[in-house]
């Protein structure tokens, strides 16, 4: 008869707090002699770490000198460490992406693809030029995640208090509004007489918003262009102003940035283009004061 060495802890779906995430599991089978077993009880009934749930059962073979282990063994993140991702999420509507200066641009993607086929529409939230170069690059790649689904999407940039991660404070940085729409119209940016304007670091957002705004009520087709994480990052901050001076005229924009190829100084580089789509604001939101 085999003989249980009283070591199961039962399942581990009632070990693992509230709200965390498995992230691996591992399962397996050993033989070993009964005195190396009974150790592994203290395993087995000892306080849950912070990243590991183990459940191990014990069963003494008959007419043998081993027990035959077997365990299955959990990773899991805690909420805290969770909300370290790129994603929090509140409510399936309700989602913000908190963009970091080393995230990963296609992870990032890829969660806005999804968030969007799941029927939300995700904040993007950065902090300094780095931070929203990946999170305009990470737009740029999810526009080709969802085009097998006949969908795109744009930003719209506006100011935002954000919360800083270690002391609460607030902290003034940007957040792209996505919106999406079908991807079976022709942007007016790629047209041959479109107007290119080259936005660089160095480049102050007032006076290239300005000639911005003056494209678009000339109803010129305009897009954007800059290489480096500098430039994108002013390219955003020239679109959010630009989205203030238009709206004394009843105008609005959105920006669609794909990569492209550019020549500077003899030799091909990649940049964004951020393809200017214009639309009319409702008469309300036209004399709602400016923020």
């Amino acid at each position: 008869m085999s003989a249980s060495l009283g070591m199961n802890r039962g399942p581990l779906s009632s070990c693992r707090p509230s709200r965390s995430v498995v992230t691996a599991r591992f399962s397996g089978t050993l033989f070993l002699q009964p005195c190396f077993a009974r150790n592994a009880s203290r395993i087995a009934t000892g306080n849950v770490p912070a990243k590991g749930l183990q459940s191990i059962v014990a069963t003494k073979l008959p007419n043998a000198r081993l027990v035959v282990l077997q365990s299955v063994n959990e990773t899991v993140e805690l909420p805290s460490e969770v909300a370290d991702k790129p994603v929090e999420s509140a409510s399936p509507k309700d989602i913000k992406i908190k963009v970091a200066a080393n995230g990963k641009v296609q992870a990032i993607a890829g969660k806005i693809a999804h968030s969007i086929r799941e029927g939300a529409l995700p904040d993007v939230a950065c902090l300094g030029p780095k931070c929203t170069n990946v999170a305009v690059k990470a737009v740029a790649i999810s526009r080709g995640y969802l085009a097998a689904d006949s969908k795109d999407i744009s930003f719209q940039p506006i100011y935002a208090e954000l919360d800083r991660m270690e002391d609460k404070k607030p902290l003034r940085g940007l957040v792209l509004k996505l919106s999406t729409t079908s991807n079976d119209q022709a942007l007016a940016s790629t047209s041959v007489d479109a107007v290119e304007m080259h936005v660089r670091a160095t480049s102050i957002p007032a006076r290239s918003a300005g000639a911005l705004a003056a494209r678009v009520r000339e109803q010129r087709a305009v897009f954007l262009t800059a290489i480096g994480a500098g430039a994108v990052y002013t390219a955003v901050a020239v679109i959010e102003k630009t989205r203030k001076y238009l709206k004394l005229s009843g105008k609005d924009i959105r920006a669609l940035p794909e990569f492209i190829k550019v020549t500077k100084e003899d030799r091909l580089v990649n940049a964004v283009k951020f393809n200017i789509v214009v639309e009319d604001l409702p008469v309300e939101e036209a004399n709602a004061p400016l923020v």
